[in-house]
């Protein structure tokens, strides 16, 4: 994993005394790193797929994005599976992005570490531990990425409550995002779920493997109408989020 992160983080930094704008640089890396566009074609093609009950289409979509064993998922599979890869693709390509370009924007390294990050979700989706032969990459590679993820999920997760009974969906949030295996992606999955009453989770075959998780969210089983609910609570939330995150730059530059 140092050997795949550490050369490309430093030749950035040696190459960014050496561009004519550094702000439009960070921008630049910023664009590389941040990949909106491919979660709403998912989400675009899902939601077509499921509305034709089209399961090899939608299976053959799913396959290219997640490391799960998609040929026996059924209608149901196949909607929980499609709810779970666009909330977690908007977590780590979106959200998080956004999150730590803005903060290291601060010293300068915003550009940077966004697309560093990228780079530690992809090595991690390629080395899940959930396949053996990759295990002894994966594991490193998945819990340094956890401890990334966590705090700007969390608070993301936070801004997803917010509506109609947002104490009451923080307490079940809570509880349930507990049992999820790692913290950071178990917060966004739960209090998306919890806000549409989504019941996501359960068994997954990875590696021809079951692997036993935690049931989260409501009673009801996702389908394409669901999928165009997450999509659209998503976008706009993460709209008010790009403001916040504005809004944090803009008044730490004039207290600095």
């Amino acid at each position: 994993m140092t050997l795949m992160l550490f050369p490309a983080f430093v030749l950035l930094v040696a190459i960014k005394p050496l561009v004519w704008q550094p702000a439009l640089f960070d921008l630049a890396l910023l664009l590389l790193a941040i990949d909106w566009r491919s979660n709403e074609q998912l989400a675009s093609q899902q939601i077509k797929y499921l509305a034709n009950e089209n399961k090899t289409s939608a299976r053959k979509a799913l396959s290219e994005r997640i490391n799960r064993n998609t040929d026996t998922l059924s209608l149901l599979g196949l909607g929980k599976a499609s709810a779970e890869t666009l909330v977690l693709g908007y977590g780590r390509n979106v959200i998080t992005v956004l999150f730590w370009y803005s903060i290291f924007s601060l010293v300068g390294l915003g550009g940077i570490i966004a697309l560093t990050y990228r780079l530690l979700v992809e090595l991690a989706r390629v080395w899940s531990p959930t396949r053996k032969s990759f295990a002894p990459f994966g594991l490193t590679t998945t819990r340094l990425l956890a401890l990334f993820d966590v705090i700007p999920m969390q608070l993301f997760s936070l801004l997803l409550l917010i509506g109609h009974t947002p104490f009451e969906l923080l307490k079940t949030t809570l509880s349930q995002a507990k049992s999820w295996h790692t913290p950071g992606p178990g917060w966004l999955l739960a209090s998306s779920a919890n806000k549409l009453q989504l019941s996501l989770g359960g068994p997954a075959i990875y590696d021809d493997i079951k692997a036993v998780r935690a049931k989260i969210g409501g009673r009801l089983a996702p389908s394409y109408l669901h999928l165009s609910q997450l999509q659209k609570l998503f976008v706009w939330r993460i709209f008010i989020w790009i403001l916040l995150l504005s809004l944090f730059i803009l008044l730490s530059h004039q207290g600095l």
